[in-house]
């Protein structure tokens, strides 16, 4: 009994006693057989995670403080790639509760109606990152888009700008993005000022991408003043490509962003952006599934805000 406690780090086993049983352990290479062990009890040490990507740093920080989090905990993290893809997630779900974890955490807040039921009827602590829904399957850890976005273009209204343009990925695969562009709407009608199609353009995340996305507004007439990229790679490309057509920036076209990824300070002008606590999402996450495991109330929605970081490209 000594060895099962201390194998499945409870509390209660003196640290000697600790050490003496993880020595004979790594003596003869014992492994925990963990697969066992969750049939027996009814779940396991796993927590699964679904992201869409790994190779945004966005996705990346989260599960970095998910993972140190839970790490803390003896507990593991697995993940899966949904590629925005609600029927990638659903499988994806199945076969996370297949291996009966004992939590499960989603970069989404938008679901097919069988994964979000199945995600209810599991009897596990499940956190939905990326948004704060009104009605979370079980908890939700995170910020609003929407107030976020329309943080950033009341920033470029309050400087003066009035013809402002919003360049996103496809608002089709995430959800987040047709948040980011209710709040780029919101601001401009809390201005008076009208909202105009052609200033708004739907593009593929990267650099090369944001280029052409600069040179069609600016072949607009009249050109945007102003160009509110809903990530920072986007807003990013649209600034380098603007200073090698020998376009001002601010002088002539002020650029946003959001995220704050690195490459927004390093970059001259600053790029102004939204920075949002990627890592402290992931690590609230994590405590979120450690307290429900341990029988401890959390709240349905932890919202842990964002904050503006003005830049000299504004």
């Amino acid at each position: 009994m000594t060895v099962s406690r201390t194998m499945r780090g409870s509390e209660s086993v003196t640290p000697e006693t600790r050490r003496r049983v993880q020595d004979a352990a790594r003596s003869i290479g014992y492994v925990p057989d963990r697969a066992a062990g969750a049939l027996k009890a009814g779940t396991g040490n796993l927590v699964g995670a679904i992201m869409p990507n790994i190779h945004n740093i966005l996705f990346a920080e989260m599960l970095q403080g998910l993972g140190d989090g839970l790490n803390s905990h003896a507990l593991a993290l697995s993940v899966g790639i949904s590629r925005r893809s609600r029927a990638e997630e659903r499988r994806l779900v199945g076969e996370f509760l297949a291996m009966r974890p004992c939590g499960i955490v989603l970069h989404d807040t938008q679901h097919l109606p069988e994964t979000r039921a199945r995600l209810q009827d599991a009897g596990i602590p499940i956190v939905e990152l990326g948004d704060l829904p009104r009605n979370p399957i079980d908890m939700a850890v995170s910020f609003s888009n929407r107030a976020a976005a329309r943080a950033v273009t009341t920033h470029l209204i309050g400087r003066g700008y009035r013809r402002i343009a919003f360049v996103s990925i496809p608002f089709r695969s995430s959800t987040s993005s047709r948040l980011r562009m209710a709040g780029y709407r919101d601001a401009l009608r809390a201005a008076g000022l009208p909202f105009d199609e052609d200033r708004v353009i739907e593009t593929p995340g990267g650099y090369p991408e944001a280029e052409v996305a600069l040179d069609s507004l600016w072949r607009i007439t009249p050109r945007p003043d102003a160009i509110f990229g809903a990530s920072d790679v986007l807003a990013v490309g649209m600034l380098l490509a603007a200073q090698r057509r020998g376009i001002s920036v601010p002088r002539q076209l002020a650029v946003a962003g959001f995220d704050d990824h690195a490459v927004a300070g390093a970059i001259s002008p600053r790029l102004t952006s939204l920075s949002i606590p990627r890592y402290r999402m992931g690590a609230t996450a994590a405590d979120a599934i450690v307290a429900r495991i341990r029988g401890q109330s959390m709240p349905a929605i932890s919202d842990l805000g964002f904050e503006l970081i003005e830049g000299e490209s504004t």
